[in-house]
């Protein structure tokens, strides 16, 4: 009898019992294609919720960087505005203390009103004896281009080039972002491998 009982059939003992196995109840569980469905929807929903968690700050991002270029590109085409005709084609006036600082971060406005006061000191030609904006004393500017790209998070470049006169002229701006507004800090020469510090430094 022990035997008989050892070689039973996992069916036989079904029989037997009168219950399914636990293996076969998992294998006869009706489908539940409803509940699966709804299962994978609410998977969806996290997933876009998360990511509508993440987006804002992405766009925020995107926004931030953006906004400080733009008003770099206009402060940059504003100068310009002063040699292209369309607000006169006088250049932009850099005679007092007050517009040098407007234009220029701290460190190279001193070097230009440096420069300024020892020749008028000294009753000879300055070191920067032409327009720092078109690297000329005369100008007829054709064709201006400018691309501003940001460099940092308050800082850009502008790529300047333009005709004058018949010469091409490429210059690069450097940009930084302070309390008052957009002052420049380096201006490349770059037909001639120069720079405007360098300038005002070497005289």
């Amino acid at each position: 009898m022990q035997l008989r009982y050892a070689g039973l059939t996992n069916r036989t003992a079904r029989r037997r019992t009168g219950r399914p196995e636990s293996s076969e109840i998992r294998r006869h569980w009706p489908a539940r294609p409803g509940f699966r469905r709804l299962l994978r929807i609410s998977r969806l929903i996290a997933c876009a919720g998360a990511l509508a968690i993440a987006t804002p700050g992405l766009a925020t991002q995107g926004l931030a960087r953006s906004a400080p270029t733009a008003s770099a590109q206009a402060f940059v085409e504003h100068i310009y505005d002063a040699y292209t005709g369309r607000h006169g084609s006088a250049g932009v006036p850099l005679d007092g203390s007050a517009e040098v600082r407007k234009l220029f971060d701290p460190p190279l406005a001193t070097l230009i009103l440096a420069d300024r006061a020892k020749s008028a000191r000294l009753d000879e030609p300055a070191a920067l004896d032409g327009d720092p904006f078109v690297d000329a004393q005369d100008w007829a500017l054709k064709n201006l281009r400018i691309r501003v790209a940001a460099s940092g998070p308050a800082a850009a470049t502008a790529d300047v080039g333009f005709d004058n006169l018949d010469q091409k002229v490429h210059l690069r701006i450097d940009l930084v972002l302070l309390d008052g507004g957009w002052r420049i800090t380096e201006i490349h020469y770059l037909d001639t491998n120069t720079t405007l510090s360098g300038i005002l430094q070497y005289y």
